[in-house]
């Protein structure tokens, strides 16, 4: 939970999709589950290069870094799920998979092509899509999660999502 001032308390969860709604206004183009699955290719390549940087060497810029992009991605997961109506507190809770992130990452933009009718995926995996959009998006939050508590960053990982929310309301991006 983020307490962000005495009439501000929001959950992360609704925190990411109302940082990820502040840039739909911000940048109104190419907003659509597709183009946010192609940005979900680029974050993660952004967040696997920082998960390394900061295993090589654990500095205030490279955990700064790697904490931005868990943020990013974050972002990306509840954009998608809210083209699609799907509210935050839609997506479970759940113990972190053991599944690398990239290949989980894979999964959700798998989904997400299920959700759009792309390819054979209706054929492959049935008509109802919204479950796996669903829980794969849940998988790839645990393993978000669990990779901030790995480095132990949750808290500054909290105060830049602060930060930022206050940013982008301050600058009428967050209604």
């Amino acid at each position: 939970m983020i307490v962000y001032s005495s009439d501000i308390d929001l959950h992360t969860h609704e925190t990411a999709l109302q940082l990820a709604l502040g840039l739909e206004r911000k940048f109104p183009k190419n907003n659509s589950p597709l183009a946010y699955g192609t940005r979900l290719c680029e974050e993660i390549g952004e967040l696997v290069e920082a998960t390394e940087m900061l295993e090589n060497s654990r500095t205030a810029k490279t955990q700064e870094h790697f904490i931005k992009e868990v943020k990013d991605v974050l972002q990306i997961v509840f954009g998608v799920l809210h083209c699609y109506e799907i509210l935050p507190r839609s997506v479970p809770e759940m113990a972190a998979p053991s599944t690398n992130v990239v290949v989980l990452a894979g999964q959700f933009a798998n989904a997400i092509n299920h959700a759009e009718g792309q390819g054979v995926k209706a054929a492959k995996h049935g008509e109802a899509w919204s479950g796996r959009l669903i829980e794969s998006a849940a998988q790839l939050v645990a393993a978000l999660d669990a990779m901030l508590e790995r480095f132990d960053t949750q808290a500054d990982f909290q105060a830049l999502l602060a930060s930022d929310y206050t940013y982008m309301k301050t600058r009428g991006y967050i209604q």
